[in-house]
């Protein structure tokens, strides 16, 4: 019995000693936070990170396992966000100030609007020296990687009307309004404060109209019995009735509704009490708003499938998206015929190589947006003489003596075959050396030479200079018949075949 349970015992051990021991994150504690500053962009995992106790702070269920960060405030508008494609999993940003022992909750937020990727976004004016703690985690149980960015901005224009009137009970409501002259750039931020005295806040409605005729429901009388509507309504509170003074509330629908809209016009704040026997009064409301040169994603369109192109804070960001377009051609001799065994070298931005098939062509993928260069080359033939007679050097010979012109520039080109930039009998002699076999290349090395079809041949009688390649730079779209012209030297009459 004894030496069982010692098996027993050892099969334990030795069981817990195969266990995987993965490692926590550094900042898996709030006394390990990693410090933020505005600008940061940090790339973080939640990945076998452990679990915190703090109260909901927004959400409906308990944080999962998170990290956590450290930002000391300098009196601007700070946005801390996971929006970005590096994050791999539905997260979720808390915002608490004082210390890790006693933490207080300011903003939490788990799908941002405007981001497209499962990530969140927090935006609040960080005061100067508060020190705030953020806490980024997953919804529900979710985990994984994420880039975490933080951008200030200074504070928001502000603009107020105080038109201090009476709010009429069960009748067709009031409407004030608010001009906002000369403020370029687009809403990509906003909250609206409310002042409203009512008795009971359940029978208040308020809906905010933009220049552009965009209108929401700001206010539902949501808070019952309570009195009074007095709240700053923002996407990223925590609470939807604004009982206490100026307490942060989230819209009946979402502010969101005006990014994109300029901020210059007259807005209209239309409100209505519902029911009878008592009124209220509208003392004041405000308007504060970010304003950039995008308020949403489409505004930033480069009419690029191959990129994504997304607002953030204002601003336009293009990043890659791995697209890819095609270079495809043919590589033809003067007089249409294809030629196969043709190695088209890419260089730039990628480099590949690629043989022309039987029918001449070649063809790449590349990344779009990229600058490149074709550079066509085949070193041997086989025979080496293929489609070279002593037709040929009869034709160069007359060329020679003045009797008859050889005629176009590719004819010119394949007479020279010491790379001389001249047509002399010196050509002739390693074309005859060829034919009978007693070489199997010219003294300038190749046996093939290439011309850009593009290209337009300043001095045709003078043809020894012209574009062996081709080039692109910041090629967007896919592009084909990007042909070049072979030409084989010492076939001046061009009859070359493939051998067969």
């Amino acid at each position: 019995m004894a030496k069982k349970l010692i098996g027993v015992f050892l099969c334990t051990i030795l069981a817990q000693a195969f266990q995987t021991v993965h490692a926590q994150p550094a900042n898996d504690m709030c006394h390990a936070a990693i410090s933020l500053a505005c600008g940061s962009v940090m790339q973080g995992s939640t990945l076998y990170s452990t679990a915190d106790s703090f109260s909901l702070c927004g959400s409906k269920t308990a944080a999962s396992h998170g990290v956590w960060y450290v930002f000391t405030g300098s009196g601007m508008v700070t946005t801390v966000t996971t929006c970005s494609p590096a994050t791999t999993f539905d997260t979720e940003i808390r915002v608490f100030t004082g210390s890790c022992a006693e933490t207080s909750c300011l903003s939490y937020n788990d799908d941002a609007f405007t981001c497209e990727t499962g990530g969140s976004s927090v935006t609040f004016l960080a005061d100067s020296g508060i020190v705030y703690l953020i806490y980024v985690s997953g919804y529900g149980q979710a985990a994984g990687n994420f880039e975490l960015k933080v951008s200030c901005h200074s504070p928001p224009h502000q603009f107020c009307s105080q038109p201090q009137i009476g709010l009429p009970d069960g009748s067709g409501g009031i409407t004030d309004t608010l001009s906002i002259d000369q403020v370029p750039g687009y809403i990509y931020a906003m909250q609206v404060k409310v002042d409203l005295s009512h008795p009971a806040s359940g029978d208040v409605e308020l809906r905010l109209e933009s220049p552009s005729g965009t209108m929401i429901m700001l206010y539902e009388g949501i808070c019952g019995a309570f009195a009074d509507v007095k709240g700053v309504f923002t996407d990223s509170a925590l609470l939807q009735c604004p009982v206490a003074y100026f307490q942060p509330a989230y819209p009946a629908q979402p502010l969101a509704s005006f990014h994109g809209q300029p901020l210059t016009g007259t807005w209209k704040l239309h409100a209505l009490d519902r029911a009878t026997a008592e009124s209220g009064i509208l003392h004041s409301w405000c308007i504060e708003a970010l304003t950039g040169t995008c308020g949403i994603n489409s505004q930033c369109d480069d009419g690029l499938a191959c990129t994504i192109d997304t607002c953030a804070n204002g601003v336009c960001l293009f990043a890659p998206h791995n697209c890819t377009v095609s270079l495809s051609g043919r590589v033809i001799t003067p007089v249409g015929q294809p030629v196969p065994g043709v190695v088209l070298l890419l260089s730039g931005d990628d480099s590949q190589t690629d043989t022309t098939a039987a029918d001449g062509t070649y063809s790449f993928e590349v990344t779009q947006g990229g600058s490149y260069l074709i550079t066509p080359l085949k070193t041997d033939d086989q025979p080496p003489a293929q489609g070279i007679t002593t037709a040929d050097i009869t034709r160069i010979r007359r060329h020679i003596l003045d009797l008859d012109s050889l005629g176009s520039p590719y004819a010119m080109i394949a007479a020279d075959v010491n790379g001389s930039a001249t047509i002399t009998t010196q050509d002739i002699v390693q074309i005859r050396q060829l034919i009978l076999g007693n070489s199997v290349q010219y003294s300038s090395g190749i046996l093939w030479q290439f011309v850009s079809t593009d290209y337009l041949f300043p001095t045709p009688e003078n043809p020894f200079v012209f574009e062996s390649f081709r080039t692109y730079t910041e090629l967007n779209s896919s592009v084909s018949e990007q042909n070049f012209i072979a030409v084989k030297l010492g076939d001046v009459n061009h009859s070359w075949t493939p051998a067969h």
